[in-house]
């Protein structure tokens, strides 16, 4: 699943979730994301820094969630 969303300053982001067989019945959730455009020189890093931590919280909140799913209410 993957998408491309304008970003801030002209730069573009292509974000990209994957979930893949890992044996004995585990699954991976990979998630990638590539950042393009004119002003990414200048504020890519920061821009990568923002979403890492963005991603890092959502990816232990889905594992928490997966891990440890809650009964219907």
């Amino acid at each position: 699943f993957a998408w491309s969303d304008p970003f801030l300053f002209g730069m573009v982001d292509r974000h990209r979730f994957r979930v893949e067989r890992a044996g004995n019945g585990a699954t991976t959730f990979v998630q990638t994301d590539r950042v393009k455009g004119v002003a990414t020189p200048l504020f890519g890093g920061i821009a990568a820094r923002r979403l890492k931590r963005m991603y890092e919280r959502f990816n232990l909140q889905l594992k928490n969630q997966v891990e440890n799913p809650r009964e219907p209410r």
